[in-house]
């Protein structure tokens, strides 16, 4: 599998090609976050689909009494109490195709952090959050948005490929 011929996979990781990316100097950030997608990618699309079955678990924060993540139609509130997983379907079968995420502050109402419609709504959403390895569980991993108020919306993903 080849880049546009400047990187090439070499196992699991994307590395420059020594030929034809002379005189490219490639940001070890990028080269990071290209091998952190392919991971997931890998884990996530295990049968090649562009589609994935997955687990979100809210997490507490400081002054956020409630979120509320909605993905193709398929809603999880959470009200700070013992928080559960939920599985979610993505692409889902709706009409209204798109991904939200909200919260209530102790000092304000609902606010709004990102409503993104579309197909690939999960994906921008995903894209805007800090994404982490959960410790322990090759599987999981640890998702935060840094809400307009700098309160952090925090969740847990685990993928069905049980790796």
């Amino acid at each position: 599998i080849r880049l546009k011929g400047v990187l090439h996979k070499e196992g699991n990781h994307w590395v420059p090609d020594s030929i034809n990316s002379q005189g490219l100097a490639f940001n070890p950030a990028f080269l990071n976050a290209i091998n952190t997608l392919s991971h997931i990618s890998d884990v996530a699309f295990t049968e090649g689909n562009a589609g994935m079955n997955f687990e979100l678990r809210p997490g507490t924060a400081a002054g956020v009494m409630q979120t509320d993540m909605i993905i193709d139609s398929q809603k999880l509130t959470y009200l700070n109490q013992l928080p559960a997983w939920k599985r979610f379907s993505w692409p889902a079968d709706t009409e209204v195709p798109g991904a939200n995420l909200s919260w209530v502050s102790i000092q304000a109402g609902t606010r709004q952090y990102a409503e993104i419609p579309g197909a690939w709504g999960w994906i921008r959403l995903l894209d805007k959050a800090v994404v982490s390895a959960y410790p322990g569980v090759d599987s999981s991993y640890s998702l935060s948005w840094k809400a307009q108020d700098g309160r952090m919306l925090n969740y847990t993903l685990r993928t069905e490929a049980g790796e």
